[in-house]
């Protein structure tokens, strides 16, 4: 695996190497040497994060063959016989255990078919199943015999069930022969050997029926009761006292020889020991052997007795929570298709009380969606309660309330049958409307989210294709001057240097916005407001762009208040001003004007405008200005490059600050942009 891993590492070398020769170089990049130490710092962490990524790998792929080679084991080695099989009983794979149950090697049996191991007498059964497999789709069992290689026949327990591409189906084999063979033993020992009278688990006394002697008496009597057998035979029955509220005198004996049945519901008894039991007491009467006889079953409540007690109490707190919980308890007969019980909470649920409730049903109660989806629901789940698959759902469904608002509500239910075999379903409700709203609200922002993230992929293609631009001119200018430098005059080579300069300028500026955004995105830019006069920061930050506003005969004015105050972050106040500058340079021609101002309002807002001569812009480009998923960019009036990423910049910036950006322009008119900034600590929000 070792030498694999050295493979494919090795290849992914040479392809990274043969890309790398693909890609184009810039030729004569002067990079400072912080600079420089900073890319060799950044690839030594990529390099790392890589080497660490690589080990995480292995281990994962380590991981995976172990588990894979554990299940292969568990397969292989499993007590139980697995076959996978076609709809035409083709064996597609075995394990050991199944190969064995065969009689075969497992490789002789692959692409046998199974059902020549099942015998003749169970072979309807096996290609039954198969059927049922396939056509229904379920979990299907069933008891064939199969014979193997040396003809020894055995008794299996095949579990079958579809397989995921419904091509075939997996079967799991249990050899049954030992308890198939144990159960004949028993019912043959049973017929034989052991009598009802014997092993019953209710005392048993056997009368005869002219006399009302004890003839025979069972051992679980005997040890309820705790006397020997000697005491019963050969007694009267009214003899024992614990008898006489039974068979008080011979016109009771009488009275049972002629309806031959008596029934005592719940007697008392008490033991050899003094034990208080109770007891259920049968009589009836019966011919053996042409003699009429009385059987007496006694049978011992004690554990019932306490069981239905502790059941009474059970119900009694059953009723306190159903009628004090918020949660709405209900029970509905699905064969009847009558709702009949549902707890007080119900009023608080729907403003119906429980008379209302139960006489309105589901049909009034829930929404037309929810009734509908019910009646789509309930015979696949009837069907599902009555094989034994499922009795347990869990549903999200709307509320019908009095006043005819609309409420979510979570149900539990469990479907179980009642003692006139009807089936009812026992449900739980729960009022989970709040829950809804915020799981929408949820939604919501997951989809504002994959929004956003769809702009930003947008706005990167953008800003992939406008790179391009730049540094094909500057890898032109210097393939111009690499191949024509002797031919060219010095006034050419001076033209080339200072295009290749503005290209260098204009690419420094676009990484230099990316660099400050990406931080921005990541949560990484420091932000630290502190209050200071504006005019003389802004007349500082004027410096780095009046250069270019000179060399096209551009005018700008400052008309700040010497006193104004704002209370700002002044890095973010420098890219802000210095993009929004360089923009108005850009697009204003050559002897125009740029006025920069500023005002204070009474809401301690400060609004700062920048305005100039400028080409404007229409409407479309006004209103797609700040979206990263549209290309807003475009030259400037000496062909100068844009991207639009400074404006975006400058708006995130400003919104950092609580603000707000805005602009005002006409196409041939000029344009305004306008921001606010804090005037004073108080006003900063974020």
């Amino acid at each position: 695996m070792k030498r694999s891993e050295n493979k494919e590492a090795n290849l992914l070398r040479q392809n990274a190497s043969e890309l790398l020769k693909n890609k184009s170089s810039v030729k004569d990049q002067q990079l400072s040497e912080p600079d420089i130490l900073k890319l060799v710092h950044e690839l030594e962490v990529h390099q790392v994060e890589l080497e660490l990524q690589n080990e995480e790998l292995k281990e994962a792929r380590a991981v995976a063959q172990d588990v894979t080679n554990k299940f292969t084991e568990l397969y292989d080695f499993a007590p139980l016989g697995y076959f996978t099989l076609s709809r035409q009983s083709e064996i597609i794979e075995i394990n050991i255990s199944g190969s064995q149950m065969l009689g075969k090697e497992r490789s002789r049996l692959k692409a046998s078919r199974f059902d020549f191991f099942v015998s003749r007498e169970t072979k309807p059964i096996f290609h039954n199943f198969l059927s049922q497999i396939f056509d229904n789709k379920t979990k299907v069992i069933c008891e064939v015999s199969l014979t193997n290689q040396p003809n020894i026949q055995i008794d299996v327990l095949l579990t079958g069930i579809i397989s995921g591409n419904g091509e075939h189906c997996l079967v799991i084999a249990s050899d049954i022969t030992d308890r198939k063979r144990t159960e004949e033993t028993i019912k043959i020992s049973e017929t034989r050997y052991h009598r009802l009278f014997e092993t019953a688990k209710d005392g048993i006394l056997i009368l005869d029926a002219e006399s009302g002697i004890i003839e025979d008496v069972n051992p679980f009597l005997i040890n309820l009761l705790g006397y020997s057998k000697e005491t019963f035979i050969g007694k009267e029955i009214w003899e024992f006292g614990f008898f006489k509220d039974i068979a008080a005198n011979k016109d009771k004996f009488l009275e049972l020889q002629q309806k031959r049945y008596v029934r005592y519901e719940n007697l008392p008894f008490e033991t050899s020991l003094g034990q208080k039991i109770n007891v259920e007491f049968v009589s009836n009467v019966y011919s053996e052997d042409e003699k009429n006889v009385i059987q007496c079953n006694i049978r011992d409540i004690t554990i019932r007795k306490i069981a239905e007690e502790a059941l009474r109490k059970s119900e009694e707190k059953f009723r306190f929570i159903s009628e004090n919980i918020s949660d709405v308890i209900w029970i509905y007969n699905f064969t009847h298709d009558n709702l009949t019980y549902i707890s007080p909470s119900v009023f608080q649920f729907s403003g119906y009380n429980q008379t209302e409730a139960i006489s309105h049903g589901f049909n009034k109660l829930l929404s037309s969606e929810s009734v509908q989806k019910m009646l789509n629901d309930y015979p696949t789940r009837v069907s599902e309660f009555l094989n034994g698959v499922r009795t347990t759902y869990i549903d999200q469904i709307q509320l019908t309330c009095k006043d005819g608002s609309i409420k979510w509500v979570e149900t539990v239910t469990k479907y179980q049958l009642a003692k006139d075999a009807s089936i009812e379903i026992y449900g739980v409700s729960r009022d989970i409307t709040r829950r809804k709203m915020v799981e929408r609200e949820i939604q919501l922002k997951n989809e504002d989210l994959q929004r956003i993230n769809a702009e930003k992929d947008k706005f990167f293609s953008i800003i992939a294709h406008d790179l391009r631009g730049p540094f094909g001119a500057f890898l032109g200018l210097t393939e111009l001057m690499a191949q024509e430098s002797s031919s060219m005059s010095p006034d050419e080579i001076q033209k080339s240097a200072r295009l290749m300069r503005n290209s260098a300028g204009n690419l420094f500026r676009l990484l230099e916005n990316l660099l400050e955004w990406s931080r921005l995105q990541r949560g990484l830019a420091i932000f630290v407001p502190t209050s200071f006069l504006l005019r003389p920061k802004i007349s500082e930050i004027l410096v780095s762009v009046l250069d270019a506003a000179k060399k096209k005969d551009i005018v700008v004015s400052l008309s700040i208040p010497g006193d104004l105050v704002v209370f700002a972050d002044g890095d973010m106040l420098n890219v802000i001003i210095r993009n929004l500058v360089s923009n108005a340079v850009k697009f204003t021609p050559v002897h125009g004007s740029i006025s920069i101002s500023a005002k204070y309002f009474p809401d301690r807002s400060v609004t700062i405008s920048i305005k100039d001569t400028g080409i404007g812009m229409n409407k479309d480009l006004i209103d797609n200005l700040f979206r990263l998923d549209v290309n807003t960019s475009r030259k400037g009036t000496e062909g100068e490059y844009s991207t639009g990423l400074g404006l975006i910049l400058c708006k995130d910036f400003v919104e950092k600050h609580g603000g707000e950006l805005w602009v005002e322009s006409e196409e041939g008119k000029g344009s305004t942009f306008l921001f606010s900034l804090p005037g004073n600590p108080d006003k900063y929000y974020h």
